[in-house]
């Protein structure tokens, strides 16, 4: 068993746990189960890695999803490869929605557009948070000219 996350050695389990965070997206049978297993026994080597694998796969998910949006939201067809000009742009609308906590496929593409026109205002860092989208362009598609949807999402989770 895994212990030792929490103070003084004992198993990593609190009231507010709550199913790791996961809210809604983890079924309420499901969270009792995690509950009641870490509060009586805590958790075995092999429950934390398939816990870590379950909470990545939901979060590639999520942004899959959220670039999906963006596409849709700024006119670009997902099936088709975006020009790296395009690309950025779906990316720096993707970061200025999530960093406003938006959820870009609710708004209306008139905010989309007043959202991105004062989002260095908005958001101080705004500026670094470029520079690391783009250095997650280079790692991602170094010296391509276009790239498609997955790689506009991994460069996103970067």
């Amino acid at each position: 068993q895994v212990k030792g996350l929490a103070p003084a050695g004992k198993a990593w389990t609190t009231a507010s746990s709550s199913g790791l965070g996961m809210g809604a997206r983890l079924p309420g049978q499901v969270r009792e189960l995690f509950e009641e297993r870490t509060w009586r026994d805590g958790l075995t080597l092999l429950e934390v890695s398939l816990i870590t694998a379950t909470l990545e796969n939901l979060i590639h998910s999520e942004v899959v999803g959220r670039v999906h949006a963006t596409y849709e939201k700024l006119r670009h067809h997902p099936d088709l490869d975006l020009g790296i000009q395009d690309a950025s742009a779906v990316l720096d609308t993707y970061a200025a929605a999530y960093v406003n906590g938006f959820d870009i496929s609710e708004l209306p593409r008139a905010s989309v557009e007043l959202m991105m026109k004062d989002i260095q205002q908005d958001y101080p860092y705004w500026n670094n948070t470029l520079s690391l989208l783009r250095e997650a362009r280079e790692e991602v598609a170094p010296g391509r000219h276009s790239v498609a949807l997955p790689d506009v999402a991994r460069m996103a989770e970067i």
